[in-house]
C-alpha cells in the first residue's frame, strides 16, 4: 500500500496564507471549494483540508481529546471512506501493524446517534463500523467511546473510554 503523505513537503505560500497558518487557523468552506491547499506543521500530515497526525501513546479518551487539544486540533472525525483509509495508513505507518486507535466519535444518550467532538451535536455522516458494531457489549452508556483497527475487518468499534489506545488527532 503506497504511503503517498511520507515526506511530502510544503508547498510556498503567500503571505497572507504563511499568516493564516502561523495563526493556526482553520480552512473556510469558501477556502475549500476554491482548492487552496493546506500545509501542515512538522509532523502532520496533510489531507484534503486538515492536518493529521498519529500518537502512538496509550491514553483514555478523554486523556486523548485533552492532549490533542494542546495542539489546537480534536481526535479526528472521519467522513469518508478515503479518510478511513488514510488514517488507518497514518497508524500503520507509525506502528507497522494495524493497532486499535481511538477517533473522535463518541455515543450519545440515543441509540444510533453518534457525534465526533469537533462537531457537537452532529451526525455521522459517514462509519464503517466492525460487524456487529456498534453492540454496547456492557451495557447502556458503558462503550461510549469509538476505536479503529477493530476485528478482522479492522473497522470501527465502540468500547469503554477508560480503555488506553493510542490516537489520531485532526485540524
Amino acid at each position: 500500500m503506497p504511503c503517498f503523505f511520507i515526506e511530502r513537503k510544503a508547498e510556498e505560500l503567500p503571505a497572507e496564507e504563511t499568516e493564516w497558518l502561523e495563526a493556526g487557523g482553520s480552512m473556510s468552506a469558501d477556502d475549500v471549494k476554491k482548492g487552496v491547499k493546506r500545509s501542515c506543521y512538522s509532523g502532520w500530515a496533510p489531507f484534503g483540508s486538515r492536518c493529521f497526525r498519529f500518537f502512538n501513546y496509550p491514553r483514555t479518551w478523554a486523556q486523548a481529546e485533552r492532549y490533542c487539544l494542546r495542539f489546537g486540533a480534536n481526535l479526528v472525525s472521519i467522513h469518508s471512506s478515503f479518510e478511513n483509509l488514510f488514517v488507518k495508513v497514518l497508524i500503520r505507518t507509525g506502528t507497522g501493524q494495524h493497532t486499535r486507535t481511538w477517533i473522535g466519535a463518541t455515543d450519545s444518550r440515543q441509540v444510533a446517534y453518534s457525534v465526533y467532538k469537533d462537531q457537537p451535536g452532529s451526525r455521522f455522516n459517514y462509519s464503517a463500523w466492525n460487524r456487529g458494531e456498534p453492540n454496547n457489549l456492557y451495557g447502556w452508556g458503558r462503550e461510549a467511546c469509538v476505536e479503529i483497527n477493530y476485528g478482522e475487518g479492522k473497522g470501527w468499534n465502540d468500547l469503554r473510554c477508560w480503555l488506553k489506545r493510542p490516537f489520531v488527532c485532526s485540524k
